[in-house]
């Protein structure tokens, strides 16, 4: 089956026109092809990148995201079609057997964004429930110190990078309870990653932040 067969319903005829002149002008240029996934950039100004991905390797659908204005609406581009069309012959075990094509879900999607904000919401309720966790658990230990080791952590200092380190564990939750704990430093860094990860809501600032921060940290322990 061809491929205008196979997919071309999905794309209006101008859009399949548009789409084979690209190729034609040898605007498309393919940086990766295997079986699943599919990666072009098109040479324009300015220049826009396709991904087609296939959800496996038995599956005859192909999901289609584009960077061009009408690939981030509800719409086929003529830059995926050019993609698919140079896919056919330099990939064609990605073509093999695709018989329908979906758009990835966009950025701008309400739905996406509702989940996003949804899993912040999440993230957000879970950094409020472990600050009090420990907080009060914090309270306990210092309250069982006697005057003597209270007054030795109070007159501890340390060095300005590693200050700062231990304030920002503190407001995300996780104050040291004797100033600087490996223990404690390592619970707080593991419970604050599955908030700040970016699988878990957070973002690639938050989780670099955390790492930057408990790596000062460690490197004051061991020094």
């Amino acid at each position: 089956m061809s491929l205008d067969d196979a997919l071309g319903s999905s794309f209006k005829p101008e859009i399949r026109s548009s789409g084979a002149k690209l190729v034609a002008q040898e605007k498309v240029l393919l940086s990766h092809g295997s079986d699943l996934t599919v990666q072009a950039y098109i040479r324009s100004s300015p220049s826009y990148k396709v991904q087609l991905v296939a959800p496996s390797i038995d599956s005859d659908i192909i999901i289609a995201k584009c960077s061009c204005p009408i690939g981030k609406k509800a719409q086929f581009c003529k830059h995926v079609w050019a993609t698919l069309l140079c896919a056919e012959v330099a990939a064609p075990d990605f073509i093999t057997g695709k018989r329908s094509i979906e758009k990835a879900p966009s950025e701008h999607n309400p739905e996406v964004n509702n989940r996003a904000a949804a899993a912040k919401a999440r993230a957000g309720e879970y950094r409020k429930v472990q600050y009090e966790k420990q907080k009060a658990r914090v309270k306990e230990m210092k309250r069982s110190k006697s005057g003597r080791d209270a007054a030795a952590v109070e007159a501890k200092s340390f060095p300005p990078d590693v200050e700062t380190a231990l304030a920002y564990f503190t407001k995300n939750g996780f104050p040291m309870a004797d100033g600087l704990s490996e223990l404690e430093l390592g619970e707080g860094k593991r419970k604050l990653s599955r908030v700040f990860h970016p699988d878990r809501g957070g973002t690639h600032e938050e989780i670099t932040e955390l790492n930057t921060q408990w790596e000062i940290l460690i490197r004051y322990l061991k020094s």
